[in-house]
Parts: C-alpha cells; structure tokens; sequence
C-alpha cells in the first residue's frame, strides 16, 4: 500500500530535489549584479550631472534596502515591513530596546524630518546662482 506516511515522506523527499526559484536564478543575479558593478556609479553620475536631482535620489532610495540586504552586519533595516518597523529600528539603533507606540511614532517624524532637511540641502546646492534658496 502506497498511501501510507511514508508514501507522503517520499513524495515530499522527491519535491525537495527541484530547484528553488533562487537557485535557478543564482547566476543570472549574479550577472546582474556584476553589470550593476561595472556600470552603476558611472551612470549614476551622469543622471546626477543632468541635474535630474529627484531622478538621483530616488534611484539611490531604491539602492539602500538591496545594499543593506547584501550587507547584512550593516543593519537589519531591509528586514522591516513598514515605517513602524523602521522607527522602533532606528530607536533600537541608539539603545532603546523596547521602543513604545509614541516614540516610535516620533522617530517616524524625526526621520522625515530629516530626509526633508537633506532634500533642501541638495535643493539649494544644486540651484542656479541668483535664484533664491
């Protein structure tokens, strides 16, 4: 008889042989990821020499969670799956272990307030001379 537990212990054994999605992608990602490499500063620089500021800083928003995901020892902020996540990691950043719903809250601000901060920065350095800043 065949339709027993260890029918089903086979079954699932002969499942696990296929290739997962990730290995059967493991080397065109790494072809895009040598590309990427080879040619991802110089063609960055060009959009950031066009002038084209928004274009820049949302390729490099983009860039940050892939680079901190191949950099996981950096920070564990590509894991988080929403703003919440990322406030309570940020708090957690500077030693607040258990961030409550307010603070965390704030930190969500705080960092908007910051990359706001950051966007006028660039807004004012990158305009012509004379207009106003």
């Amino acid at each position: 008889m065949t339709n027993g537990p260890i029918a089903n212990l086979k079954s699932k054994k002969a499942q696990k042989t296929e290739p997962t999605l990730l290995e059967e992608l493991k080397q065109p990602l790494r072809d895009i990821v040598s590309e990427l490499k080879s040619n991802l500063a110089g063609e960055l620089q060009k959009v950031r020499e066009r002038g084209d500021s928004a274009k820049y800083l949302e390729t490099a928003a983009k860039l940050l969670p892939l680079i901190v995901a191949l950099n996981p020892q950096m920070s564990d902020f590509a894991s988080a799956n929403s703003m919440q996540e990322i406030g309570a990691k940020l708090l957690q950043s500077i030693g607040f272990s258990n961030p409550d719903e307010d603070s965390i809250q704030l930190a969500i601000e705080a960092q908007d307030s910051f990359i706001a901060a950051l966007q006028r920065i660039h807004q004012c350095a990158s305009a012509p001379e004379g207009e106003a800043h």
